[in-house]
């Protein structure tokens, strides 16, 4: 199963980012765009994992949870990754909340390395630093182009819920399934 744990864009901000997004859209055809209703902030991307790394993922996004509070979090500014024009996404970087969802990613990772190491089950701590963003899109068979002015406008969501899901590739692009939702205290 391929695993990954990420935050929910809540639904009245996906339709926003939706409509902000068309003249995007419009422009890259043949990108693989994110269906509004999978738009999520990725904490991190276990890959392929067993049962029991799948259950480790779980326990530890549940006590990553206990006790977090809802993140209010602005998206502003388009980006791309990599940088550069051989970009493979297109994304939302994150601004305001950024520091909070640093941590919340911290506090999963070391929850996900503890409870792996206690269960004799390998996890490897995440080399590149945390960059909180959205992906809106990702690689198609041509190059990214990008109005000459950013259309979208800032979109402010509050993240309250981490989503373990399962993610199956297909022809049409990927599916996910949510594995376990953990709810977070209200602001």
């Amino acid at each position: 199963m391929r695993i990954f744990a990420a935050l929910p864009l809540p639904e009245n901000c996906a339709e926003a980012l939706g409509k902000r997004t068309s003249i995007l859209r419009e422009l890259n055809p043949l990108w693989r765009w994110t269906e509004e209703s999978d738009i999520h902030l990725t904490l991190a991307f276990l890959g392929e994992l067993d049962r029991e790394g799948a259950g480790l993922v779980i326990k530890s996004a549940g006590e990553a949870a206990q006790g977090q509070k809802a993140v209010s979090a602005g998206c502003g500014a388009l980006i791309t990754l990599p940088h550069g024009r051989n970009a493979n996404v297109l994304a939302l970087q994150i601004d305001k909340g950024h520091n909070e969802l640093a941590a919340l990613a911290a506090k999963f990772e070391k929850a996900l390395l503890a409870n792996g190491q206690a269960a004799g089950y390998v996890f490897r701590k995440e080399k590149r630093r945390f960059k909180p963003h959205i992906t809106l899109a990702r690689r198609g068979p041509a190059p990214l182009r990008l109005p000459q002015t950013d259309t979208t406008d800032a979109v402010y969501a509050l993240f309250d819920r981490l989503v373990v899901f399962c993610s199956e590739l297909r022809r049409d692009g990927a599916v996910y399934t949510p594995l376990a939702e953990f709810c977070f205290d209200s602001v």
